[in-house]
């Protein structure tokens, strides 16, 4: 075998093994979709052929797609920069996807980016685990605080007693002198 395809080898190894646990999509610059891996189009929700040629804001909020941030976004991969993160998508129906993500630009021979990778996980269970934990607390909170200004008023009763007594007393002793 060569170092050549003793590379190529490797390179296909790597690949395979990626694509056995994560969720991967390729973006020409422009942000247009090149091809995405199985695992990645379950997290979303669509097909190779619902995404193939459209642009990647279709997993993204319409507000955050016409947001400076997205245009940043883009400019930053465009030179080359890599983000990574935890991020909200849009899926199929509108649904939410959490997902746990890299885009990396693949770099030509010039050094000039050729395309974007994302590399990704679901965390989709999780983030729902936790938006519910968050609601729940809140609501928690919600319906104990009339409980706690009440308890706080009655122990804070004979706080203000004792203070409006200290003061009258000063004022007092002040006349006296």
């Amino acid at each position: 075998m060569t170092e050549n395809n003793k590379t190529q080898a490797e390179l296909l190894a790597l690949h395979e093994a990626i694509d056995k646990s994560l969720g991967t999509i390729e973006f020409n610059m422009d942000g247009t979709i090149i091809t995405a891996n199985e695992n990645f189009l379950k997290m979303v929700g669509y097909s190779l052929e619902e995404v193939q040629g459209k642009h990647h804001r279709m997993f993204v909020s319409e507000q955050y797609a016409n947001s400076q941030e997205y245009t940043t976004f883009w400019e930053q991969l465009n030179k080359g920069e890599f983000h990574s993160g935890e991020y909200k998508r849009v899926g199929k129906n509108k649904s939410p996807a959490y997902i746990r993500a890299t885009y990396n630009p693949i770099m030509g021979e010039d050094g000039k980016p050729l395309k974007v990778i994302k590399i990704a996980s679901d965390i989709t269970q999780q983030k729902m685990m936790e938006i519910d934990k968050n609601r729940q607390s809140e609501l928690i909170m919600e319906m104990s605080t009339p409980v706690m200004r009440l308890l706080d008023s009655i122990l804070l009763l004979p706080v203000v007693g004792m203070v409006d007594s200290s003061c009258e007393l000063n004022r007092s002793t002040q006349h006296r002198h």
